[in-house]
C-alpha cells in the first residue's frame, strides 16, 4: 500500500515578527531551508473604510480619561497583564492624572479563571472598582465610544495592526513593539516602570500635541 508524501514547498516566507520564534520551526515542520523573512504590509483601507461607514471620529483633542487593553489573551504572547500593571502603577503614583475607567478589551474570555482573579485583585484598580473585563470589539469603535488611550504589550510578536490603526486614527498607542519604535509612544520589553513613565507623560502631552495625527496620516 502505497503513502502520499506531504509536497515541500518552494520557500517559506515569513512576517518580521514571526522570525526569531517560528522561521526555523517551520524549516523543520516543512523540511526545507529554503525560508525568508517578507514585509510586514499595513495599508489604512480597512479602517478608513470602517470610519467612513460609521461614521467615526479621529482624535480631537478630548482628555484622556478612560484606558483600553487590547490583547487577544489567547496566550503569552499578547496578554493584558503586564499593561494592567502599568496602568496600575500610573493610578498609583500619580494622583495628578484621572483614570476613570480600565477596560480590558478581549478579556471576557479568561475573566472566570481563578488565576486570573487571583493577579487582578491585587491591583488598586480593581480595589477601587475601576475595572472591567470585555469582548472584542473593533478598534475604532473602542476609541469612539469607550477609551481615549489603548496601552500594550506583546512578547516576540513585535509588529501588530492595532499599533498603526490607533495611531493613524491620532489616539495615543503605548507599547513596547521594538520593530516600530517609532509609532505612537514605546516603552522597552517588560520594564512596567518605564512603561508607567510613558503612558504618563502621554497622558499628560497628547491631547495638546498637535502634529500627532498630521504625522501619522
Amino acid at each position: 500500500m502505497s503513502t502520499i508524501k506531504p509536497e515541500v514547498p518552494d520557500a517559506i516566507w515569513s512576517i518580521p515578527q514571526m522570525e526569531n520564534t517560528n522561521l526555523q520551526y517551520y524549516s523543520f515542520l516543512l523540511g526545507t531551508d529554503n525560508s525568508t523573512v517578507v514585509p510586514f504590509v499595513w495599508d489604512p483601507l480597512t479602517i478608513e473604510t470602517a470610519i467612513e461607514k460609521a461614521p467615526y471620529k479621529l482624535y480631537d483633542g478630548r482628555a484622556i480619561k478612560r484606558y483600553a487593553i487590547m490583547e487577544p489573551n489567547i496566550s503569552m504572547m499578547k496578554f493584558c497583564i503586564p499593561p494592567t500593571i502599568i496602568v496600575d502603577r500610573v493610578f498609583k503614583n500619580h494622583k495628578d492624572i484621572e483614570i476613570e475607567k480600565l477596560m480590558l478589551i478581549g478579556a471576557a474570555n479568561v475573566k472566570d479563571n481563578k488565576r486570573f482573579k487571583t493577579l487582578i485583585s491585587k491591583t488598586e484598580l480593581a480595589k477601587h472598582k475601576k475595572m472591567s473585563a470585555e469582548t472584542r470589539q473593533p478598534t475604532p469603535h473602542i476609541l469612539e465610544n469607550w477609551a481615549q488611550v489603548v496601552v500594550s504589550w506583546q512578547w516576540e510578536n513585535a509588529l501588530n495592526y492595532l499599533y498603526f490603526d490607533v495611531a493613524w486614527m491620532g489616539y495615543p498607542i503605548i507599547h513596547n513593539a521594538h520593530l516600530c519604535k517609532d509609532i505612537g509612544y514605546y516603552y522597552e520589553g517588560f520594564d512596567y516602570e518605564e512603561g508607567e513613565r510613558v503612558l504618563a507623560d502621554a497622558v499628560r502631552s497628547h491631547p495638546t500635541d498637535k502634529d500627532y495625527l498630521d504625522f501619522y496620516k
